[in-house]
This record gives structure tokens, sequence and C-alpha cells, in this order.
């Protein structure tokens, strides 16, 4: 099966998740199923012979059949009942911050889609090389039983109809936003596990609202907006599993960028960073102890894989900078730098992303130069293209600019493009 061009693939996919997170379905089959398949011995062995127990099995196989067909009949019929609608957060005027997040640095940066919430003093820290430690929890986070297996059966059901593909791959929530402790640094954070599917969700439906023969029954602000206020990440209903994305550096005089394919459940062909995706939670390893690896091994696989990169491929990144997205229910973001550390490996894309990803042209770049020049050209080529940027690109050069006129010389990215000043081809 060509799974680049095949529909089939990409509705079969959404389609299983479907049955998964039906919990009539599963139960119908499971029952019909085991009741058949016990009843088939007893027969055999109360003399009936083999005939009469392959008739029950037909029975028993044809009533479930039957029961799954009616199964999916009312799925079909919920589906066409429920209506998930935009609600825009920034269409509410009162929108404001929970004071615990304005005590500790936080303020709502942009407008409209772009909008999010960021600490100055964070990133400076993140920029200038720093890091925090982290504790992971044993409890798997899951959604809010408020949103029904009916509701969630209607997002699969639009998925398909888009094409969508989903993975529900395990991922790491983070638990609280990061806090500048008393001695300047980062306070640790918390983790916890939990699924892609719980932020398709619960992040993915806070800017909509749902309704049911045109009466709205959900508000999906609700997840994260408390009488118009942004709630600490401790307070949330949301998924909030770790978004990253990254930038190569320093690699002749291109700043490679990836174009998100139609079929992207995120900014759909629209260029995007060279790196972008979110963290798994196999990028936690055995010994790992501070943040940064995690963020930083997360935005690595997600860049090899979307550009190619084998794993002899020696890469170091730095994190630069946290955010939080609000038409995504506060959902939070890293992003990242990374540069090679050899300067004459060949980047080209892989034949598994191609269903996601493709080139695009790139940003051309004098590493040699100034770094608060290099920013302000990042900033007016950013500026330039928002209507073929996406919004995590956009998010990503504002973040480095920031870092190239913030960050000390001694900051690890900052030695990365001294190492990378002559030009050279990729």
């Amino acid at each position: 099966m060509n799974l680049t061009n095949s529909r089939t693939y990409i509705s079969l996919s959404t389609s299983l998740l479907t049955i998964k997170h039906t919990w009539k379905l599963r139960w119908v089959f499971f029952l019909a199923s085991t009741s058949t398949l016990l009843s088939i011995p007893i027969i055999i062995k109360d003399g009936f012979g083999v005939g009469p127990a392959i008739g029950v099995g037909a029975f028993g196989f044809i009533v479930s059949i039957a029961s799954i067909v009616v199964e999916l009949r009312n799925i079909k019929a919920n589906n066409d009942r429920l209506l998930f609608v935009p609600s825009p957060i920034f269409d509410h005027p009162d929108l404001r911050l929970n004071p615990w997040l304005e005590r500790n640095g936080y303020s709502i940066k942009g407008k409209e889609a772009a909008m999010t919430v960021q600490s100055e003093a964070v990133n400076r820290f993140l920029a200038s090389g720093g890091d925090a430690g982290f504790t992971l929890s044993n409890n798997y986070w899951k959604a809010t039983q408020e949103i029904t297996l009916d509701w969630r059966g209607k997002l699969l059901s639009e998925a398909r109809g888009l094409n969508r593909i989903i993975f529900d791959s395990k991922k790491i929530r983070l638990a609280q936003d990061l806090k500048i402790s008393r001695d300047g640094g980062l306070e640790v954070v918390e983790f916890q596990p939990t699924r892609y599917l719980e932020g398709f969700w619960t992040n993915e439906i806070a800017s909509r609202d749902l309704k049911a023969e045109s009466r709205t029954i959900f508000h999906g602000h609700t997840l994260f907006l408390h009488d118009d206020e942004v709630s600490p990440l401790e307070h949330s209903d949301c998924a909030n599993f770790l978004g990253v994305s990254t930038l190569l550096i320093g690699n002749g005089s291109l700043l490679p960028l990836v174009r998100q394919s139609a079929r992207s459940a995120q900014s759909a062909s629209l260029a995007a960073p060279s790196g972008s995706g979110s963290v798994d939670l196999e990028d936690i390893h055995p010994g790992d102890t501070t943040l940064g690896q995690i963020i930083c091994r997360g935005a690595e696989r997600e860049m090899r894989e979307e550009m190619g990169l084998a794993d002899d491929v020696k890469i170091k990144s730095q994190m630069i900078g946290f955010s939080r997205t609000m038409s995504r229910g506060g959902k939070p973001e890293f992003f990242c730098v990374s540069w090679l550390e050899s300067r004459n490996e060949k980047i080209e894309l892989s034949k598994v992303e191609k269903l996601f990803t493709h080139h695009a042209d790139g940003i051309s770049v004098d590493w040699g130069q100034n770094p608060a020049d290099i920013a302000v050209q990042l900033l007016k080529v950013s500026s330039e293209n928002k209507a073929t940027y996406s919004y995590a690109l956009q998010w990503a050069l504002e973040f480095f600019a920031d870092a190239l006129v913030s960050a000390p010389e001694n900051a690890p990215f900052r030695q990365a493009l001294k190492i990378h000043q002559e030009p050279h081809t990729i």
C-alpha cells in the first residue's frame, strides 16, 4: 500500500481509533465472541457433534456483525447531531492571566490566533543555557469524563473526513509552569505520562464550542479558562503535552525549513521550523536528570525524521524559549536551536516524513555577521512571510532573534555560531 497517496490508509487509521474509543462496539464484539467460543466446546462435549457447534459459532458471528452495524449507525446519527464550532479565545473581552502567573512574570503576547503566554525572565534564563530538573509521575493523565465518548467519536469522524492521520503515541504532560526560583534558577518541573488523543480532545477543542441540535452544550475554553482567567498548568483540564520546535543554525548560508503537507495535523501547507512536533515518552532515557535533555532529544528526533538526518549524525541543541499557545488551550511549547557537529553532512527529507512534510527553500543567513544583525534579518524575513510561515516558525524566529541579542557569548549556541562562521555547502 502506498501510504503517501492512500486515502484508504488515512480513513482506516482513524476508523480503528473510533472503534477503540467507542465502548459499546468493543463490548458487543467481546461478549458475542467470548460467548460463542465458550459455547462450542460445551456443545461438542455434550454429544451434539461438530455440526451444531459450527452452527452456534456462525450464529454468534452473525449476531456480532449485526450488533456492530447497528452501533455504527448510531454513531453516525450521533455525529450528525453534534457540531463543533469555532469559539476563538481572543473573543473574550475580559481575558486575563491568573494572579499566580502574573506574580511569576508571565504576560500575554501577540494577538488573535498568534496569542501566547510567556515569561521574559524564563526565556532569558533558557537562552543563557539554563536548565531545570524534573520528576516523572507514575500516573497516566486522562481527559475528564465530561468529554464523553460520543464527543470523542465526533472528533475522530471529523479527522477522518479531513484525511488527517492520527497516531495515539505516548506523550509527556507538563504539569506546572516554569518558575524562576529564589536563587535565580528554574524550579524542578513535574511530568506526567499521557497520550496524543488526550490532547486531541482537550487542547484541540479549547477554542471550540459543541452544539447539539443548535443548542450549545459545552464551551471548550472552560478546560483552561476560569472566569476568563488563564489557569496555571497545574489547574488546567487539558493534556498539555510538550510541543517542541528547533531551528538548524550555522550551516553554510542557509537556515533550512520544511513545509508541512496538507495532511499535517498542524500548520498544513505552511513553512515550519527545521524540526517541530511533540516530545514522546520514549524521549526520556534512563539516567536523564534535566528538562533540557528531554526537550532537546525530542527536538532532535523530530528534526532527524523531517530532514532525513541519519542516527549517526551528531547534533547538539539548546533551549531558547518557552511559551503557551492560547488557541490550543494554553498548550506548552519549547523552542530550541540545533547545530551539526560536522559541517559537511547532507540534509534531505526522509521517506517516512514525506507523508507529512517536504522541502521549503529555507532562509539565507550570513552566520558570520554580528548576532544583532542576524536577529534583525530574521525578524524582517518573518514579517515579510507571515502568510506562508506557520505560527511555530514565526515564534521560533522571534525567540531566536531575542536570544541572539540577550544571550551571553558563552551560551552554547553562541559558541556554535563561532565555529560555523565560514560558508560551506550543505
